[in-house]
């Protein structure tokens, strides 16, 4: 996944500018494999995008947009709608705003929701500087996932993948953090819009425009008996109406705004989608000015102001959780079971999370801690995912890419990318159509043997990339994951399907309060994916026995390896390419209590002939990866050349 493709679909959610740390975190997060204790539900990574945080203009892109948007009026006991004009709505919204611009500064807090579900809160402080504080949240697992895409659809989870940003502006300096570093820039070089209430007390154009302008639709006006009055328009919009509703006081200051669709089909193209919006100005008389924050301290949003009641609480933030035992309990679970822990100087992790650590860590210093212990060690395959990064399910940036076939002469040919993202249904449709590319290379007669090319196929599931190739793997136990939490295996049946076993060993660590219990829909989960690849038999090629060349590159980690690994010992098999990244270990992705996981590698793998792999795996003929200038592919002419001196192929 390269930059420009996560920024370009951060872009499309409605980011203007994302973090300068945001695509290493993705990263980061694309290869975690998702929580469970369990070998098996640990098998499909999913990817994820971490969405803007600021309240999304909402109004710009409806009104904006749609000039027919407007909203419906409100039942009042005290006093009955009456038809206003347009114009006469406008005036009033305008006036508002002004009352609210004299004022020393003004505060308030703006939230979003799907569908009745939660998605975003913000929290604001403003002054007629411009100078500014933003605090954002919004849950991942409502805003972020297409859930409101499928009929009666429901989030993933409410309240559990929380992120929080925290925008300061104070004269030519902008200030932004996420819940544990500060980054300083230059003011010139903060977004335009921090959050679309503050943009509105800014006189941005747009914004603005989108808040009072492009109105048309019916308006009404509401005067209460305080001598308030709330204002309102509805307009259609696409297959159903769109509401907003202004609170003006009795002084003409403007308190809140509304918005809200009713009836309106989501399509692709509305995300991120908002069906409910709502801000309210509260003016402050005696404002003081907004200061920089202390950058040497962690980010603490309550420090800065944030109400204790704010919507959306932070993960982690909570104070039952005793973060002095979380981390003793991460380092207990890695040295009890990260693969190569004898080799680790464990001594020296301990003083990295534990030397001057406060009586009553926050969660943010509990999580630098962790990951300055594993900086220790270093391992790449080790990684702490803070909830606000760990992915949030569903389909992200990156899409599953099927399997190819080619048929190259007498040899056939497959390309098996990994499985980046998913469910057990992707895993089944992804396994079906690598059969669909078998019996398409063998339509005319059966090939004599076989290319599996795995050069560009790193981290991943590898379950789909078995079960593809399994009627080349030949029947009985093919791979075995070797750790200290116990073993498991994968085995062939003799009509190709797939047998994933295991046998758990002692794991009282993973008992612990920091540890997230599982649940017994994962468990549910866990026993669909098993059934699902015992019941799903491959296309048998026509010569189960052909013989194989497996591709490898500089690459190919993880699943790619795994499957290497699960063809040594096949007799007439070679390895050709270059050696592999050198990360075949099975990983474990332990859910903290606090939504944060930790992700590491548990096992090393053994072939069907009892050989150990824990370093990068070598191939039988080393031949340069890349093409030449002719567009040729060395490694795939080196692999025929092979094929074609095997009996049945020359």
């Amino acid at each position: 996944m390269s930059d420009e493709r996560v920024i370009e679909y951060l872009r499309f959610r409605g980011q203007a500018q994302p973090p300068t740390d945001l695509v290493p975190r993705i990263v980061a997060a694309v290869d975690a494999a998702p929580v469970s204790r369990s070998p098996f539900a640990a098998l499909i990574p999913a990817a994820v995008a971490v969405g803007v945080l600021a309240v999304v203009a909402i109004v710009a892109l409806i009104l904006g947009q749609e000039p027919n948007v407007g909203p419906g009026p409100t039942e009042s006991t005290e006093a009955q709608p009456s038809p206003a004009s347009v114009e006469e709505l406008q005036a009033a919204i305008e006036s508002g705003l002004d009352m609210l611009r004299e004022a020393p500064g003004v505060e308030g807090i703006g939230t979003s929701s799907v569908l009745g579900e939660l998605s975003a809160a913000t929290w604001f402080s403003w002054r007629p500087n411009g100078d500014q504080t933003v605090i954002s949240r919004s849950d991942i697992d409502v805003s972020e996932t297409a859930w409101w895409l499928q009929p009666e659809g429901q989030p993933p989870a409410r309240g559990e993948n929380v992120t929080t940003t925290i925008h300061v502006l104070v004269g030519d300096e902008y200030f932004v953090a996420d819940a544990e570093t500060w980054d300083v820039q230059a003011r010139a070089d903060a977004p335009s819009v921090l959050s679309f209430a503050t943009a509105i007390l800014d006189a941005d154009p747009l914004a603005v425009q989108g808040f009072t302008g492009n109105l048309a639709g019916e308006a009404t006006v509401t005067r209460n008996a305080d001598e308030s009055t709330t204002w309102s328009l509805t307009a259609p919009h696409r297959d159903g109406s769109g509401t907003s509703e202004w609170q003006v006081a009795a002084d003409g200051s403007l308190v809140s705004w509304s918005m809200e669709l009713v009836g309106v089909t989501p399509t692709v193209e509305d995300a991120p989608f908002v069906t409910h919006q709502q801000v309210e100005f509260i003016p402050v008389p005696d404002a003081s000015p907004i200061e920089a924050p202390d950058t040497e301290s962690l980010p603490d949003p309550a420090a800065l102001g944030l109400p204790a009641d704010f919507p959306l609480g932070q993960p982690g933030s909570s104070t039952d959780v005793d973060y002095v035992a979380y981390i003793e309990t991460a380092l207990e679970a890695m040295e009890a079971y990260h693969w190569n822990t004898e080799a680790i100087d464990w001594a020296a992790a301990r003083a990295a999370a534990f030397d001057g650590l406060p009586d009553a860590p926050t969660a943010g210093e509990a999580w630098r801690r962790i990951q300055d212990a594993i900086a220790t060690f270093d391992f790449s395959g080790t990684v702490f995912i803070r909830p606000e990064d760990v992915p949030a399910g569903g389909e992200g940036p990156g899409s599953v890419t099927a399997p190819r076939g080619d048929r190259l002469g007498d040899v056939g040919y497959l390309d098996l990318p990994a499985l980046d993202a998913g469910s057990p249904d992707d895993v089944l449709s992804y396994m079906q159509d690598g059969w669909t590319a078998i019996a398409s290379i063998e339509s005319t007669a059966p090939a004599c043997g076989w290319i599996i090319d795995v050069r560009d196929t790193a981290f991943g599931a590898y379950p789909p990339l078995f079960g593809v190739v399994a009627g080349l793997l030949g029947e009985g136990r093919v791979i075995t994951f070797d750790s200290a939490l116990g073993d498991w295996w994968v085995d062939v049946n003799d009509d190709g399907t797939l047998l994933l076993g295991g046998e758990e060993r002692s794991a009282d660590i993973l008992e612990s309060p920091a540890v997230a219990a599982a649940t017994a829909d994962e468990e549910r989960q866990n026993a669909e994916f098993v059934a699902m690849l015992a019941g799903e038999a491959p296309h048998m090629p026509g010569d189960p026995d052909a013989p194989v060349v497996v591709l490898t590159s500089n690459v190919t980690a993880v699943a790619g390896e795994q499957l290497v690994v699960g063809f040594r010992g096949r007799p007439a098999t070679r390895v050709i390419g270059s050696v592999t990244s050198g990360s075949p270990h099975g990983q474990m992705s332990l859910a903290m209590v606090d939504g944060a996981r930790l992700r590491f590698q548990v096992s090393t793998v053994v072939d069907r002939a009892g050989t150990t792999y824990d370093s990068n795996l070598v191939p039988d003929e080393n031949v340069a990866v890349l093409g030449g200038p002719d567009g040729d592919d060395p490694a795939i002419e080196a692999a025929v050349d092979w094929l074609e001196g095997q009996p049945g192929c020359s």
